[in-house]
């Protein structure tokens, strides 16, 4: 029911006189009478998302029932993600803010209250919820995420479903402001966030033996340091450098890349750069492993531009390093993509002038 219901659903909004709310109703019954399957559920939470706030009946009655329904569709899903949308969008079609604050209220606690009864799918109900929160200001999202890292602590089957949660308040943190204020605001709330995370972040990051965790938790704290004033990262640097090194550490590609994209970035941060320069000799090895990287063409470019950068550091530190940066990017100027060919040339060109130098 639920591809050719959405497409024919998409095309008959756009009609004059077409009806959401007679279909809402039907798809209701559906939901109350039958064992629902994942299909008719996904198809009833697209529907809400057609109509307006006002035009809901019953809302809290509705919340109240689908959080009743999820305990019978642990094992299933398909299904618990369909709830879970369908709440995300009674959250988000909510008519004012009380009733989306009160929607909210009771999905989180259900969702994200008892982490030692947490499910997978019940965690993918509680990112929903969140989502939904989210969308409409309720900055208690930010819990909610504190406490899906730690369902991922307690439980690695968890990992993939509460870190999508996690992700989705970080790399989305603009939908929590709207309206005046906002430019003076949104500096304010992404330090929040980071603040409120990072903690969390580096003792779960320190502790987890799986790599998909470990690979989707850096992820996590990438998407939080691109968003902070560097005077903040420099007051975090004993936990954020560790963290940093940890991301080239790994094997994730795109953890890798995001990594060395970030690095220049900092650099650009005068106190940050003369911290960095009293370790750059530990991120130099880890650089040349990610130029070598036959995986990603848009790593090995990153790697050489990062290279490039590294070249500006105080000469005493990066010299030893030079010979072995050097037979690296001798590798880099005859890679098979263009791309890192002249990222390449150019980190070459300002390292040979380090090796003159001696």
């Amino acid at each position: 029911i639920s591809a050719p219901f959405i497409r024919s659903l998409k095309i008959l909004s756009r009609v004059d006189g077409f009806d959401a709310m007679s279909i809402e109703k039907l798809l209701w019954k559906k939901v109350r009478e039958e064992d629902i399957g994942g299909g008719i559920m996904f198809s009833y939470g697209s529907v809400i998302g057609l109509l307006r706030g006002e035009e809901i009946t019953d809302p809290e009655y509705k919340m109240e029932y689908l959080l009743s329904l999820f305990p019978q569709y642990f094992d299933n899903r398909w299904v618990a993600e369909s709830i879970g949308g369908t709440i995300s969008a009674l959250v988000n079609k909510a008519k004012d803010d009380d009733l989306s604050d009160r929607l909210l209220n009771m999905a989180l606690p259900r969702a994200c209250g008892g982490v030692h009864e947490l499910t997978p799918s019940s965690v993918i109900l509680g990112w929903m919820a969140i989502k939904g929160g989210g969308a409409r200001g309720n900055t208690a999202a930010m819990d909610a995420a504190v406490r899906l890292l730690q369902a991922t602590a307690r439980d690695g089957n968890l990992c993939a479903s509460s870190l999508a949660g996690v992700k989705y308040v970080v790399e989305d943190e603009l939908i929590f402001l709207y309206g005046e204020g906002y430019a003076v605001i949104s500096p304010l709330y992404k330090q929040k966030l980071f603040s409120f995370l990072l903690s969390p972040l580096d003792q779960y990051i320190g502790k987890t033996n799986e790599a998909l965790c470990l690979d989707q938790l850096l992820s996590i704290f990438g998407c939080l340091l691109v968003s902070v004033p560097s005077e903040v990262v420099l007051d975090n640097r004993d936990t954020v450098f560790p963290m940093v090194f940890k991301g080239l550490e790994g094997t994730n590609v795109d953890v890798k890349l995001s990594s060395l994209l970030l690095l220049p970035k900092l650099w650009e941060n005068i106190a940050i750069r003369e911290s960095f320069s009293l370790i750059i000799g530990n991120f130099i090895g880890q650089v040349v492993v990610a130029l070598c990287d036959s995986r990603s063409k848009l790593l090995r470019k990153a790697a050489a531009d990062c290279l490039a950068c590294i070249s500006t550091f105080p000469h005493e530190k990066i010299y030893p390093h030079s010979e072995h940066v050097l037979s690296a990017l001798d590798s880099g100027v005859s890679d098979r993509k263009k791309m890192v060919r002249k990222a390449a040339v150019r980190a070459r060109a300002f390292w040979l002038r380090i090796g003159d130098q001696g």
